[in-house]
């Protein structure tokens, strides 16, 4: 049996999809990580990371996946953008003992009016 939503109920939702905030927005990035396992999970194995390599990911919610996807890697730099305030927080809590940069997207808001991310992978 579904569950029956009140618009009210789908709009709060697609708030914080969006950017997630308070006690609901971490509930729902420990959430999204686990529904994300397999999509993040492949889209770092495609990757073919390798020692020394410097990675960005944009939109890395909780970051509780990142230190499984770095384990095995030596001299790397890892940064993350968010534009969830909670979501930066609680990136930073989860990887205390890593050697990662988080941002929080605000931060780039004041000094970009334009951001484009590229990569190419060989």
């Amino acid at each position: 049996m579904s569950p029956n939503f009140t618009k009210e109920d789908l709009e709060q939702l697609e708030t914080q999809l969006y950017r997630p905030t308070g006690a609901y927005g971490k509930l729902l990035g420990v959430t999204m990580n686990e529904s994300n396992k397999s999509m993040t999970d492949s889209a770092y194995q495609h990757a073919h990371l390798a020692d020394g390599e410097c990675i960005l990911e944009v939109g890395h919610g909780n970051g509780a996946h990142i230190p499984k996807l770095t384990k095995n890697l030596k001299n790397y730099s890892f940064h993350g953008a968010e534009i969830s305030e909670v979501m930066h927080l609680e990136a930073n809590n989860n990887n205390k003992e890593l050697i990662a940069h988080f941002i929080c997207m605000t931060e780039l808001n004041s000094h970009f009016i334009l951001i484009v991310l590229i990569k190419s992978f060989l």
